[in-house]
């Protein structure tokens, strides 16, 4: 029986509460079964990621996909089954076919849920191509849908802002302890105090010295209702709230180069203690402490989680947080051995994923690593010339000044010419991007790879505490993101790096053959 992988995507969180999962899930298993096809366990699912910009093929579970293509993990004759074809892309229709083909080129079948539609290189050789038009049809839709909203959605900002400046609530989205009062102006909101005294509470107990998995512990222990509906408090809502500047009066729209609106909220915390509680947060992160032991039973005393920030759980995409376990097996309950483990199983959610031994994971991801940077400052040797990325960014930068122009002058101007050049400059500035995300500056050659060997070596001779946090700093500039899981077949841990500056974006590595090198973790978690 032909392999079948689902593929979820949603463009917005908010969407998980609802029935898009369900639905994307329960139309995938229905297929399956109907075909006599064996649905994978482990769909490859973006969860408020966006197709827009290709981002779930960048960053998200697609890209992935896409990687296990291309190594072989994926056999030709699989099907990848979606909602619609706008699950996949987005983008402009020769961006969105030309990854629709290459899917296709590895001898896969898509199939569309929503209309039961079948594309394969068979069928496209079968209709002479009608198959493949239908597509292209459908690809022109979405990115025009796309690129009506995002204009809606611009001329709303900029209202909103113009709004906020008058002292008019602008939007009806606020923190969860507030409501909009009637005259819906900024000096008239609606405060939940019951909700506010939780918040101080959590500022209270980040101010003794707690960190966030020990306050949503207490919380639960506590039985204190959450803000929303969510059944009990984990370690990445209480983190949300300690980082939250709304709870000082401050407005910042996410993921926008806006500057904050101060006093559009109440402010519910004094801003100094919010601010101690960002220091300690920050120090909490690079000089968190935990002992742990190696093969031979050795304790060591350091900063242990070099990855933290960096792992996420493929089960549920939560971020994955180092913990401890002080019961081994002939081993002294003195001693501790390091886990990796979702933080929703942490928090007591309804995650199921196992935790992962830490030292096997190092191990694997550093050893990984130090080939391709060995690769990269051999590649980096052979070089010469003009910065490239530098070449490369300064294009993009003058890209993006002219499209804010010529966006001015289309707010004014109606001409079906201005529309036509900001196409052709939005394709312009997206080739760019790319090349700049498989670029290597030379100074990056030279000073940051040449560092970070020179740091993995004296890692494993000697292991101190600030060699650690020196090595993490440096692994953020190296590695986008872990993720982590056990393989079903053979119940061996596995990890999924995405390194930042190499063609090949994700590394699948099998931790099962470090974890003899680990000693009692060896052990099922």
């Amino acid at each position: 029986m032909p392999l079948a992988y689902s593929y979820i995507r949603f463009s917005s969180k908010k969407q998980e509460l609802g029935a898009s999962l369900k639905r994307q899930l329960e139309m995938a298993q229905t297929y399956a079964a109907e075909h006599q096809l064996i649905l994978d366990d482990h769909s490859y699912r973006d969860l408020g990621v966006s197709a827009w910009k290709g981002k779930n093929k960048t960053d998200g579970k697609l890209g992935m996909f896409l990687s296990a293509l291309e190594n072989g993990s994926i056999k030709p004759g699989s099907y990848l089954l979606i909602e619609a074809l706008d699950r996949l892309s987005r983008e402009d229709v020769d961006d969105a076919l030309r990854q629709f083909l290459n899917i296709l080129h590895y001898g896969i079948k898509i199939v569309t849920l929503s209309d039961r539609q079948e594309y394969s290189t068979d069928r496209t050789k079968r209709d002479h191509g009608m198959s493949l038009v239908q597509s292209i049809m459908y690809m022109g839709r979405a990115n025009e849908e796309n690129e009506r909203k995002s204009l809606r959605v611009r001329d709303a900002k900029v209202r909103g802002r113009q709004a906020m400046d008058q002292g008019i609530i602008a939007t009806a989205m606020a923190p969860s302890w507030l409501k909009p009062g009637p005259t819906r102006r900024t000096d008239d909101w609606i405060i939940d105090q019951s909700k506010v005294k939780t918040i101080q509470l959590i500022f209270d107990l980040a101010l003794a010295g707690n960190g966030a998995p020990s306050i949503a512990r207490q919380l639960n222990q506590q039985s204190i209702a959450t803000m929303q509906r969510a059944p009990l408090w984990t370690f990445g809502t209480v983190a949300a709230i300690l980082k939250n500047e709304a709870v000082i009066d401050i407005f910042r729209r996410r993921n926008s180069d806006e500057s904050p609106k101060s006093g559009y909220y109440p402010a519910i915390v004094e801003e100094i203690k919010f601010r101690l509680v960002q220091q300690s947060m920050s120090k909490r992160r690079w000089f968190a402490q935990r002992a742990m032991v190696n093969s031979n039973g050795d304790r060591i005393e350091s900063a242990a989680n070099i990855f933290a920030g960096l792992c996420y759980c493929a089960e549920c995409n939560s971020k994955m947080r180092a913990v401890g376990s002080s019961k081994i097996i002939g081993i002294s309950e003195t001693k501790q051995h390091l886990y990796i483990q979702c933080q929703t199983s942490y928090s007591g959610g309804e995650c199921t994923a196992r935790r992962l031994p830490y030292l096997a994971m190092e191990q694997g991801v550093i050893e990984r690593l130090e080939k391709a940077l060995a690769i990269q400052l051999l590649n980096s040797s052979q070089t010469k010339g003009e910065n490239a990325l530098a070449v490369l960014l300064t294009k993009k930068s003058e890209l993006e000044l002219r499209r804010k122009r010529l966006l001015k002058i289309s707010e004014v101007v109606d001409d079906d010419d201005i529309g036509v050049r900001l196409h052709e400059i939005k394709k312009e500035i997206a080739e760019v991007e790319t090349k700049i995300r498989t670029t290597v500056p030379p100074t990056y050659e030279q000073t940051t790879v040449d560092e970070a060997i020179t740091l993995i070596g004296q890692l494993r001779s000697q292991p101190s505490r600030e060699l650690r946090i020196k090595i993490r700093s440096e692994l953020s500039r190296l590695i986008q993101d872990i993720y982590c899981k056990f393989n079903t077949e053979d119940e061996s841990p596995t990890v999924a790096v995405k390194f930042i500056n190499e063609i090949r974006r994700v590394e699948f590595i099998d931790l099962k053959p470090y974890l003899q090198k680990v000693g009692g973790n060896r052990r099922k978690a």
